[in-house]
């Protein structure tokens, strides 16, 4: 969530059955802004500090996610970032990239970025910052996920809130949808991960040829009566029989 318009003295007041809230609220004095996550109760997380940052160009809170899958423990890594209106883009990406420098580091299997950004990709070919700002983002290896307007007045539609993945899954699904709930409509995204299990191990035959194997093999083929399997008679002889005893050896 963007814009909660939080502080020290509401940041609990809007509480989910079933949820826990994290935030962090506008600490500079003015109103309005504010990020928070809500997180399944159920799910094992913590709140990384180090990447959570609130001035005038930039705020955000970020958390990990660990799932618990047999000896595979996966986790995600999920950001919310708002830019304030207004503020400078140059120092907004300058912050970014401190941000996207530090989550190189992460050993998360997935690493999302949700958020109002007040930069409309749809205009990013005719905007200089923000197409400065979609190719900080690709450089770093996230890809956007919504790509229809997010804000529709009778005059205007810009695509100012969006989720950026850098993952290696392709089970990813996003949404927008279209209610009057807010001037933004609320966004989706959806990533599979697959429970781990121990593979099924795959066994391929091979021939060792050592010295033992092939006085085995020797062997084995001495014991062999070949008159009596290979001759049908004096004048012919079974190929299949003879091919039939030699191949079970090998």
């Amino acid at each position: 969530m963007t814009e909660t318009w939080l502080d020290k003295h509401t940041c609990d007041i809007y509480q989910l059955d079933g949820y826990k809230f994290v935030a962090n609220n506008r600490v500079s004095g003015k109103k309005g802004g504010g990020v928070g996550i809500y997180i399944n109760n159920d799910v094992i997380f913590t709140v990384c500090n180090e990447f959570t940052k609130s001035n005038n160009v930039i705020e955000c809170i970020f958390v990990k996610i660990t799932f618990m899958n047999n000896d595979n423990n996966e986790s995600v890594l999920i950001g919310c970032v708002y830019r304030p209106p207004g503020s400078v883009i140059s120092e907004f990406i300058k912050e970014l990239t401190v941000i996207l420098n530090m989550l190189e580091c992460s050993k998360c299997t997935t690493q999302v970025l949700c958020g109002d950004y007040n930069l409309n990709l749809i205009n990013c070919s005719a905007h200089k910052d923000t197409d400065n700002f979609l190719n900080l983002l690709y450089a770093y290896a996230y890809v956007p996920y919504i790509t229809n307007p997010t804000q529709i007045t009778n005059h205007s539609a810009t695509l100012i809130d969006n989720f950026f993945v850098k993952s290696m899954s392709k089970n990813i699904e996003s949404a927008i949808v279209y209610n009057g709930i807010s001037d933004h409509f609320p966004i989706l995204l959806k990533v599979s991960h697959n429970s781990y299990c121990n593979p099924t191990p795959k066994y391929s035959n091979m021939r060792v040829y050592d010295k033992d194997s092939i006085k085995k093999f020797i062997g084995s083929l001495e014991q062999i009566n070949w008159h009596e399997t290979v001759f049908i008679d004096e004048n012919s002889i079974n190929l299949e029989a003879h091919y039939n005893n030699f191949i079970k050896f090998l």
